[in-house]
């Protein structure tokens, strides 16, 4: 597995890959996951061997924030290379900058896998992009949306694998029905993409209508002095289970998203959703069944959908235990069978 970046903190599409290494290590395949110092197309303000050695010395290979299988072959490279992988039977990108740099790896590095996980125009190449979509790589996706982008730009499908919830990391522990419909969680980020200045200023307003309302935020960011004391802030060390299980509601404001896992997370919990009728979330987050479902931008809708929550118990109980059984389908057990289906298919 290619990883494009070292990743210091919990990013979700590094974080499914080291989950994918795990399982596949359990079922007797050997891993080797490479986090490139180098990738294509990126900026750097210093050069590849001070960062090489920066986070060689953090132990940047293996995170602290994931347990990765002690067996499994983890290491940093300056750059995708031949000299700097080894030969296997596959190898997997995981961003379209390092498809590029994969497809041009000796056969003997293995078959190639490019793993979709997100439509990445945020750093500007969409041409080169949609180029990456036509090497000669099995395609992989995460969600349905993102197949209809592939076969647009290329005239065909990949293989639809999305991701699974870790049954053993969330589950239900306080009951839906016992929950203080007052107390709302929401994933805090202060990429722009994620939208929560639109989820903060509907709890704002949600907060002079019900003063007892309670609010929890999680984050890899510090907290922010845009942030009012009264919202609960969790960087990094809270168990996400338990914000979860802690909270009625949880909200989803993303403006882009490619799969948003921590709504099924959320779903998985208990919790009623509300979120963006964004692609990432339309796998999963069906309006008025799973989910209540708004525009992106749009902070006034945001409250509106909290209040007729907090105002009808049977519809937060009903969205909220729907979601919870529509989750159960996201199972990590069946992705990675998928994953090995495509193995062997080859």
């Amino acid at each position: 597995m290619i990883i494009p970046f070292p990743a210091r903190v919990p990013i979700g599409g590094v974080k499914a890959m080291y989950e994918y290494a795990n399982r596949l290590h359990e079922r007797g395949h050997e891993i080797h996951i490479y986090h490139t110092i180098t990738t294509s197309y990126i900026n750097y303000k210093t050069p590849a061997s001070f960062r090489f050695l920066y986070y060689k010395m953090i132990g940047a290979d293996r995170p602290n924030w994931f347990i990765l299988n002690k067996n499994i072959q983890s290491r940093l490279i300056k750059e995708v290379s031949n000299s700097n992988v080894f030969d296997g039977d596959f190898i997997i990108s995981t961003w379209w900058s390092t498809a590029f740099e994969v497809d041009k790896l000796s056969d003997a590095k293995g078959k190639k896998i490019n793993f979709i996980q997100d439509y990445e125009t945020w750093n500007g190449h969409i041409d080169l992009l949609h180029q990456s979509y036509k090497l000669k790589a099995t395609k992989v996706v995460v969600s349905h949306f993102l197949n209809d982008i592939l076969f647009e730009k290329c005239g065909y499908k990949g293989h639809y694998i999305p991701y699974g919830i870790e049954s053993k990391e969330f589950f239900l522990t306080e009951p839906i029905s016992s929950r203080n419909k007052l107390s709302i969680c929401m994933l805090y980020s202060e990429e722009e993409r994620k939208g929560s200045k639109y989820g903060i200023d509907a709890l704002l307003t949600l907060k002079q209508k019900y003063p007892d309302l309670e609010v929890r935020l999680f984050s890899v960011f510090p907290r922010s002095n845009d942030i009012p004391e009264w919202m609960q802030y969790y960087h990094l060390h809270k168990p996400l289970r338990e914000v979860y299980n802690q909270s009625a509601i949880f909200i989803s404001p993303s403006i882009k998203e490619g799969f948003g896992l921590p709504v099924l997370e959320a779903m998985t919990c208990g919790c009623a959703v509300v979120v963006t009728n964004i692609d990432g979330h339309k796998d999963f987050a069906f309006d008025n069944e799973t989910a209540h479902t708004v525009p992106i931008k749009d902070s006034d809708a945001i409250y509106k959908k909290l209040v007729s929550l907090i105002q009808n118990d049977e519809l937060r109980l009903s969205l909220a235990e729907k979601g919870k059984e529509l989750a159960k389908s996201f199972v990590w057990n069946h992705s990675v069978d998928k994953m090995e289906s495509l193995f062997i298919g080859h």
